[in-house]
């Protein structure tokens, strides 16, 4: 029921009108204006250190060499500020140093150029382990790289892994030259799997 007390009324305000069967009614709605100063907005929630790692990577997408092993967004994520050296494990690196900036925290491991070298420093803090299953975004899985078992390896970041197993990679210096940080699709179980590495001890 409309009282028959006035009520202001500026252009701001929406009307609804109608008729219940007897006769017609308006209903005047004042508009209500929040100053900015009092909105209330809900904080993002907060990354874990791998799952922002997994947001930088993706960030760069597209990002990558100009010529092999080289250009600006090489240099921009190695430990000395050059070029001409295989970057997939610098790439990784970058991004936990980059999203541990982000985050307040120290880097949790040494950046380095050599994906094994990454895996056995997160192993020594974290965990390493072979099921793809127990993986989670973030996390790191490397691979051998060439004839035989060397010191060579392959590393990317995983964004998720499929209930069969599959995982899904954000990837550095994979590919034709000039290599971009794109995304991958593994079944590890046909590949030469070195290790997959987590922050999160206790993972076997």
């Amino acid at each position: 029921m409309v009282s028959d007390q006035e009520v202001p009324f500026s252009p701001e305000d929406a009307t609804v009108s109608g008729t219940n069967g007897e006769s017609e009614y308006l209903v005047i709605i004042p508009t209500v204006i929040i100053p900015p100063s009092e909105l209330v907005v809900a904080p993002e929630p907060t990354l874990s250190l791998p799952e922002m790692a997994l947001k930088v990577a993706i960030e760069c997408i597209g990002e990558g060499e100009e010529t092999n092993n080289a250009g600006a967004f090489i240099r921009k994520i190695s430990v000395d500020g050059k070029d001409g050296i295989m970057w997939c494990a610098l790439f990784v690196s970058w991004c936990y140093e980059e999203a541990a900036r982000r985050l307040g925290l120290e880097m949790p491991f040494n950046k380095h150029h050599r994906a094994k070298q990454v895996v056995e420093d997160i192993g020594k803090i974290g965990s390493l382990f072979k099921d793809p299953l127990l993986a989670q975004p973030g996390d790191l899985v490397s691979w051998h790289r060439g004839k035989g078992i060397t010191k060579r390896g392959h590393i990317e970041i995983i964004e998720f892994v499929e209930p069969n197993g599959i995982i899904h990679t954000v990837a550095g210096n994979t590919g034709k030259v000039p290599a971009k940080v794109k995304r991958k699709k593994h079944d590890v179980s046909k590949e030469r799997l070195f290790w997959f590495a987590t922050l999160r001890p206790g993972v076997q």
